[in-house]
């Protein structure tokens, strides 16, 4: 059965990954995934740009869609911010889906609630980090106020 590949983004990066995929298998179906107009930019060339050594934005285009099937043989999906955000949503449901059969095997008792709370925490902290960046002290704050300074030692 041939494979398919998936690529989510593309600028440098995802044409990059997907070219890569679709040489080292010919024969798996290559699709990228990219939400904005241009689809394969080459970063590399920005500061010429920036310095104005060029003044036409689209010389830094790489590849067009119709250019990225035909050379490389990957096939590019625009995806509308809506269209992608119900992508996603289906692809959490059916990851959902096949966790909580996953952990039914192994004997987890009530894994729907289990993946709740996991996912409750994942969100309160994504919330509590969001202003976090790569601020160290700022994080060991946050630890301490959220996790360290509710642990009473004594009862432990």
């Amino acid at each position: 059965m041939k494979r398919r590949i998936l690529v989510i983004g593309g600028i440098a990066a995802g044409p990059s990954a997907a070219s890569k995929a679709k040489r080292t298998d010919p024969e798996a179906e290559v699709v990228m995934f990219e939400q904005g107009d241009d689809i394969s930019s080459g970063i590399c060339e920005m500061p010429y740009y920036v310095g104005n050594v060029f003044d036409d934005a689209r010389n830094l285009t790489a590849f067009t869609p119709e250019r990225l099937e035909k050379e490389k043989g990957v096939k590019v999906i625009p995806v509308q911010p809506q269209g992608f955000k119900d992508l996603v949503a289906k692809f959490e449901k059916v990851q959902r889906a096949s966790i909580i059969a996953a952990a039914k095997k192994f004997g987890v008792a009530e894994p729907e609630k289990l993946l709740d709370a996991y996912n409750k925490n994942l969100q309160k902290w994504r919330r509590l980090t969001a202003g976090v960046g790569r601020d160290t002290e700022k994080l060991a704050d946050l630890i301490w106020k959220e996790i360290y300074s509710k642990v009473d030692i004594n009862k432990l």
